[in-house]
């Protein structure tokens, strides 16, 4: 993950909500997860001042990085 595939980034920087976005991460064993977020910009007085983001992934997308 970088940050031009991240969906939080993203939300944060276009301050549009991503909904079913793909995204591809590696755990900590080396797995390769493909996930799928929602990711929210929060906004107060106007401004972008943060984001939300719900991952949700299947057992079936995980894949072992060789």
């Amino acid at each position: 993950m970088n940050e031009k595939s991240s969906t939080l980034i993203n939300a944060l920087k276009t301050g549009r909500p991503i909904f079913k976005g793909k995204q591809e991460i590696v755990d900590f064993m080396g797995r390769k997860i493909e996930t799928t977020n929602i990711s929210l910009p929060i906004r107060a007085h106007g401004k972008i001042i943060g984001a939300i983001e719900r991952i949700s992934l299947s057992q079936t997308t995980i894949l072992t990085v060789s």
